[in-house]
């Protein structure tokens, strides 16, 4: 199993040297993002452009200096004997999206708007991730979960097979076999 990271150039270089670094907040809980595929890396690299050009729009790398080109980091997973919570699945979807529409409403209003929705949504995940490892005893080392491409998103891809892609979240580093780090040109974007 393979996934795919998009991130500027400029931060790949400190991946390089220091490896990833597990985010506290994203649209499914905390970890590192990567798009899930098997053999075809086609749809998992445009989601990870797509989610780079957003995040360059949205001004999330205004911090950062130096070449904000587009860099792909593709992973390879070892899946032997680490916990994978699968939550791509109906149910467990049904069971999360209860629980985020159940919650949302009352935790803006006790919070009063500090944070934002996508914190709310993230912290979430996060508790309900941290239930089962409780409730199961046992640490969970990677979510595989359905993130939908960032909004203004383009592509027939998703027009036909749905717009959500399998994402694997790492909340253990050392499931990652093997990276490889790719660049853009500036023409194809």
């Amino acid at each position: 199993m393979y996934g795919i990271h998009g991130t500027t150039i400029e931060i790949s270089k400190n991946i390089r040297s220091n490896g990833f670094k597990l985010s506290s907040t994203g649209r499914a809980g905390s970890g590192v993002y990567f798009w899930r595929y098997f053999d075809n890396n086609k749809y998992a690299k445009y989601l990870a452009l797509e989610w780079w050009k957003y995040s360059k729009k949205a001004g999330d790398y205004n911090a950062i200096k130096g070449n904000m080109g587009c860099c792909y980091i593709t992973v390879k997973f070892n899946m032997d004997n680490f916990n994978t919570l699968d939550l791509s699945h109906g149910i467990m979807r049904e069971i999360i999206r209860d629980l985020i529409l159940t919650k949302i409403d009352e935790l803006k209003n006790a919070l009063n708007k500090k944070v934002t929705e996508e914190e709310i949504i993230s912290s979430l995940f996060d508790t309900f991730i941290k239930q089962i490892e409780i409730e199961q005893n046992i640490i969970i080392d990677a979510i595989i979960t359905n993130v939908p491409p960032p909004k203004g998103s383009t592509g027939a891809v998703g027009k036909y097979v749905g717009s959500c892609a399998e994402a694997i979240i790492l909340t253990n580093l050392n499931m990652i076999e093997k990276i490889n780090y790719s660049e853009e040109s500036q023409d194809d974007y």
